[in-house]
């Protein structure tokens, strides 16, 4: 036994140093396999046919590649705001992007009719817009948790959360019909809880004020950045899912007009509270794009345009006050440290949301 034990001493070192690459080893060989087994090109696209043009490709693909840019250098950019974790900020960004459009292409498509009546995952560009919205939501949960874990728990993070928020997404939006155009519900919303519970789970009071919690002046312009590239593509992504053309047309004026009146709003309060009576650039990067989570779920069905700047000016200033009252008093009373303050951004305008819904 005293032998066993040893030898096994020996070989954990390695199995600790390496058990990261040993997982991501597994991982991608099994999708690979599944992809092998379940995964073919719809029908309509497989083969050359009279049917088959560029039409329904052309109409897509620009909402695509804007979601596509907000996901892998928006997103990465806006978390590159901390002074010492830039490089993992957008490295892992684009790790985690890339894993969970392979899971989420699997996910999806166990739940979709085609593998339910003949057991196999077509996929088109429509897969691969929806698996960029399950991206969003994974990165929403990494940057409340950012800093606080290592690659190999991002990763685990990632494998659980894209078949829950894929259920969620099943069960809000097919079984009790809900509309969410931009997914404010089973991406914002979602993301930002599911990070807030990790965060309940992992944060320590060490890391509250800890001197690496801050940004300086670099990473605020790398986090400006990415909120300017998040800005301009947020239409696309509210307008994504829409169906018609009237409905796209309006998902993108109502998003556009949102974002417009939440960054007026954001520039206006944030001297009026703020404890030095200044811009906080924190404050701006995120606040400023918080009108398009609160437009999301109604911007395809939202008629009168001073809905849209109201609702964004409103997201707006409860993002602001959010940073500036709420993250601080999560992190003292609650125990909840909120890395980028996401909850301001994704989370907390869910009642805005449901209330201009019902509306």
């Amino acid at each position: 036994v005293a032998m066993r034990f040893s030898r096994f001493a020996r070989i954990n070192p390695y199995i600790q140093q390496y058990q990261f690459t040993v997982l991501m080893l597994l991982v991608h060989l099994l999708f690979i396999v599944l992809f092998g087994v379940y995964v073919s090109f719809d029908e309509l696209y497989a083969m050359p046919t009279a049917a088959n043009d560029n039409t329904y490709l052309n109409s897509k693909y620009p909402y695509y590649m804007g979601t596509h840019v907000m996901i892998f250098i928006g997103f990465a950019y806006l978390m590159a705001f901390l002074k010492r974790y830039g490089y993992s900020s957008i490295s892992i960004n684009m790790l985690l992007a890339c894993l969970t459009i392979e899971w989420s292409v699997l996910c999806r498509g166990f739940f979709s009719k085609d593998f339910a009546e003949i057991g196999t995952i077509s996929l088109n560009i429509d897969q691969l817009l929806r698996a960029d919205f399950s991206s969003a939501c994974v990165l929403i949960s990494m940057g409340v948790v950012l800093g606080k874990l290592s690659p190999i728990q991002y990763v685990i993070m990632t494998l659980i959360e894209v078949p829950a928020s894929t259920a969620t997404e099943h069960l809000v939006m097919d079984a009790f019909q809900i509309n969410d155009a931009g997914g404010s519900i089973v991406v914002h919303v979602f993301g930002a809880y599911f990070g807030i519970a990790l965060s309940l789970a992992f944060s320590s009071k060490a890391q509250r004020g800890h001197e690496h919690d801050c940004s300086i002046y670099h990473t605020d312009m790398f986090a400006m950045l990415g909120t300017l590239f998040i800005f301009v593509n947020w239409p696309s992504l509210n307008a994504a899912t829409a169906v018609t053309a009237e409905e796209h047309h309006r998902a993108i004026i109502n998003t556009h007009l949102s974002l417009v009146g939440c960054t007026v709003a954001t520039f206006l309060v944030c001297p009026i509270f703020e404890p030095r009576k200044k811009f906080n650039m924190v404050q701006i990067a995120n606040s400023t794009i918080a009108g398009g989570v609160a437009i999301g779920t109604c911007a395809n069905v939202v008629l009168d345009p001073i809905l849209s700047l109201a609702l964004g000016s409103i997201a707006g200033v409860i993002s602001v006050l959010g940073y500036i009252y709420l993250t601080p008093y999560l992190s003292e009373r609650l125990r909840l440290h909120d890395t980028c303050g996401l909850h301001n951004l994704h989370g907390n305008k869910n009642i805005i949301e449901m209330k201009s819904f019902v509306a």
